[in-house]
């Protein structure tokens, strides 16, 4: 009866480790899917497509072999058979964004694919395959349980039947119980190596004893197959933390240095990002932040902030202004979204620092005689409400000075804020004195030495070289299809932004929106196709030029007096004379495959 017991046991927790697999292979179907369509979207390859195909036709018998294997678990069949839902509504999502492709292009699958059913669906799948985890495995720790149980059962029954056998023989008995009890003494060692991950020696045989070794071995293979999966999660969530990172710009006079830290438990993805980019007029955008929570929900919400700042910081230059746009869309589109940040705009010509603090913690700065300090400020998170208005602070920095930005998991390593900040004031004047070839690699190693962050952990170091003397030559330049009418309104939009950037030498803006459209208009009437545009700073004047591929022109060389006026009824010649009109100088070069007609503005 103990044999038989034994063997519904292990009937049982066999078909437990059964459903166990079929769900991850039913997350493979999906994440194999995912991924095709993925590359099939970005790269437009049919051949892309082949293992979604796959994973389609292999889903319905995987989902059935599932469903079939769960029936008659207890607390297994609820949970399993929504992840198995899910697992078909993800095929027909992924479907969904293949097909909205196909009809509508790219903009069409990314409307289904960022669509709210489709965010909330993403977060449903990982949460039914984590509750049915999350049930499954009390339940196999609980078969092991009782399979020791019966272990010790066996142990007294065999004792027992020893004893027994002592009245017959006792030298008889007295072998077999220690070659009973030596199988028994090297199961129980192999079920503590189990519990401790050591690999098992297995125990020959065929026996009951040797089935529940097998069990043991069989349950210690699938231990080492899950971590090494789990290691798999976690390097390919570190590949995706890093994939939704920017890639810095190469700013002259500035070095800018990065790194990035995730903790080494834990598979899910955070919310921390940095960002440095190039911003009309000479101007630097630097921001850092933290989104609340882990997950892919705050990586998507890390990757919308980041980019929501480079956009708004294209139109709005003073950072309250970026930040208040920002609270205001977060909390209208994403009310339970909570983010701490800080941006700032580095004009180089002048080396005027503006920044906003958004409930971030304040950035270091360092100077060369190794003075480190606290950027002041104050301001609320973003997220919380659509009212809160925000306060640009200015610092003017020197060369040689650096800019430290930071996410709290860099402070927090032994969960007290002040010691931290304490420890990173000590790195960075250390590095300093040592500087690494990456400073902000080599301030997180010094943060990092013997310890491991329990947060995602970013940095973002700023040094500021030495400002170039002012000069002239080109301030900005654009290269574009004047045929292209949104092209053409881009730039323009992009020329009188980089002119009013100039301050006390900006041209009139009226001026040089009607000369820039005269100008533009004669480029499409004589050569339609390529032209540049750009603009020069000579002498305090600023000078604007129109290039393009049409080397034949009634006019050749410097117009040094206006023109007269057209005739009434001529059909050319009129944007020639109202330019002439409205700037100080005109003149029309030849070039190598054209011309470039050049003004002064006032």
């Amino acid at each position: 009866m103990l044999v038989k017991q034994t063997e519904q046991r292990n009937a049982a927790t066999g078909q437990l480790v059964e459903a166990i697999e079929l769900s991850q292979t039913l997350w493979n179907d999906i994440t194999s899917a995912t991924r095709s369509a993925q590359e099939y979207l970005q790269n437009k390859r049919e051949s892309d497509l082949a293992p979604y195909v796959a994973a389609r036709t292999a889903v319905p018998s995987d989902v059935r072999r599932f469903t079939s294997t769960i029936h008659g678990l207890p607390g297994l069949e609820k949970p399993g058979i929504a992840y198995a839902g899910n697992i078909g509504r993800g095929m027909e999502l992924i479907a969904s964004v293949l097909d909205a492709y196909r009809r509508g292009g790219m903009p069409a699958a990314r409307r289904v694919a960022g669509s709210p059913y489709a965010r909330r669906f993403g977060n449903g799948l990982q949460g039914s395959k984590i509750t049915f985890d999350q049930a499954a495995q009390p339940q196999a720790l609980q078969r092991l349980t009782a399979s020791r149980a019966a272990q010790r059962n066996l142990e007294r029954w065999i004792v027992a039947l020893a004893l027994l056998g002592l009245a017959l023989t006792l030298l008889l008995a007295l072998l077999y119980a220690v070659r009973i009890v030596r199988r028994l003494d090297a199961l129980g060692e192999n079920a503590r190596r189990l519990a401790f991950g050591v690999p098992i020696v297995p125990v020959p045989g065929n026996d009951e004893i040797a089935e529940l070794d097998r069990i043991y071995r069989e349950m210690a293979d699938r231990i080492r197959t899950t971590q090494v999966q789990l290691r798999h999660e976690r390097e390919t969530t570190t590949m995706l933390q890093q994939a939704l990172l920017p890639e810095l710009p190469a700013i002259s006079g500035l070095q800018i240095d990065s790194a990035y830290a995730t903790p080494s438990a834990g598979t899910e993805i955070g919310g921390d990002w940095f960002d440095a980019f190039e911003l009309p007029g000479g101007f630097v955008g630097l921001s850092i932040g933290d989104v609340t929570g882990h997950g892919l929900r705050a990586a998507e919400m890390m990757a919308f902030v980041r980019r929501s700042i480079r956009i708004v910081a294209w139109r709005e230059t003073n950072p309250r202004a970026v930040m208040e746009h920002i609270n205001a869309a977060l909390c209208h589109y994403e009310p339970e979204s909570l983010v701490t940040a800080f941006f700032a705009v580095f004009e180089g010509a002048s080396g005027r620092l503006q920044y906003t603090l958004a409930g971030h913690v304040p950035p270091l700065i360092a100077a060369p005689d190794e003075t480190v300090s606290l950027l002041p400020g104050e301001g609320t998170l973003l997220g919380l409400d659509p009212a809160t208005r925000y306060t640009t602070y200015e610092r003017q920095v020197a060369a040689g000075d650096r800019l430290v930005l930071y996410t709290d998991g860099i402070v927090e390593l032994e969960r007290d804020y002040f010691a931290g900040l304490a420890d990173l004031e000590r790195a960075v004047r250390d590095e300093f004195r040592e500087p690494s070839d990456n400073l902000a690699e080599g301030i997180q190693r010094r943060m990092l030495r013997d310890r491991t962050p329990h947060d995602d952990a970013a940095l973002l170091v700023v040094t500021f070289a030495e400002r170039p003397a002012a000069s002239g030559g080109p301030a900005r330049g654009w290269d574009f299809d004047a045929r292209r009418e949104e092209a053409a309104r881009q730039v323009k939009s992009e020329l009188l932004v980089a002119l009013e950037a100039l301050g006390p030498l900006a041209p009139d803006p009226t001026v040089a929106e009607i000369v820039f459209g005269e100008l533009l208009s004669n480029a499409v009437q004589h050569t339609p196709g390529p032209v540049r545009v750009h603009f020069d700073v000579r002498d305090g004047h600023v000078v604007l030029a129109v290039e393009d591929r049409n080397p034949s022109f009634p006019i050749n060389g410097e117009l040094t007096e206006h023109p007269g006026p057209p005739q009434w009824d001529a059909e050319n010649g009129r944007g020639l004379f109202l330019i002439s009109l409205l700037c100080r100088h005109v003149a029309v070069e030849p070039t190598r495959d054209g011309k470039c007609t050049r003004v002064v503005l006032p």
